[in-house]
């Protein structure tokens, strides 16, 4: 067995016993370094050489791991600490990093983001002030919503084109959101611009629609504007006590 196949074999192992959990870095850093130090003690050129071999033989071992694993072992343990607590802050955290983590598509649509920004208008819309509509049984009437894409000017040479997007609800002005989003000349669609949580304790707030961007953001998916204008009814999934009288 050669040397590159040797050290290829010693990290693969390094990687799945569980070191990569504690501390990747420290942990793999100072295993590799013993290793490496216990085998080769000589110095001068022959020292050099095995370093150039080391290099060439670690970084496309560790280029073509996949850490998904982790991320599935980490949910993991959120699981377990909702299980021993009854904190309704930590349920939110596990399940926001679940949706967070979840796969999305490479590429979707602004009409179908405005979509999912209807549904979350659907279920947290305040009802205070909507009629009762009585012709099909009996629910709140629907509320107003529109989206409108306005481009924004930059003078710049080398500045990608960028788009301001806004979600308005004129009934219940807190459903209102918007977001940036910019593109090269050479990106297939548009990407989102600059949209982050502060910090973890952030996750346990997240609305959807926060969420939506959030994986749209860290995925890279790319958004083609096929409408700059829309208007739609949304009706609230609250239903309102029936009153007859």
């Amino acid at each position: 067995m050669t040397i590159e196949q040797n050290l290829a074999e010693m990290l693969e192992k390094k990687l799945k016993d569980g070191t990569v959990e504690k501390a990747i870095e420290e942990r793999l850093t100072k295993c590799v370094s013993e290793c490496v130090e216990d085998m080769f003690r000589w110095s001068g050129d022959a020292k050099k050489l095995i370093e150039e071999k080391l290099k060439e033989t670690m970084i496309p071992a560790i280029e073509k791991h996949s850490f998904s694993e982790y991320t599935v072992k980490l949910d993991s343990v959120l699981t377990e600490l909702v299980k021993t607590t009854a904190l309704q802050d930590n349920k939110n955290i596990l399940s926001n990093f679940q949706e967070l983590m979840s796969d999305v598509s490479a590429e979707i649509t602004l009409s179908d983001i405005f979509k999912k920004w209807m549904d979350y208008v659907s279920e947290n819309v305040k009802t205070d002030g909507l009629d009762i509509d009585y012709d099909d049984g009996v629910s709140y009437d629907c509320v107003e919503v529109t989206m409108e894409v306005e481009d924004i000017e930059d003078r710049s040479k080398y500045a990608p084109s960028k788009v301001v997007v806004r979600f308005e609800c004129e009934h219940d002005p807190d459903m209102n959101f918007q977001f940036e989003m910019y593109k090269y000349d050479f990106m297939n669609g548009y990407e989102i611009q600059n949209y982050a949580i502060a910090n973890i304790n952030s996750i346990k707030n997240l609305t959807s629609i926060q969420i939506l961007l959030l994986q749209l953001s860290r995925n890279s998916t790319k958004i083609k504007i096929d409408t700059y204008q829309d208007e739609n009814e949304v009706r609230p999934t609250a239903e309102p006590e029936a009153s007859f009288s």
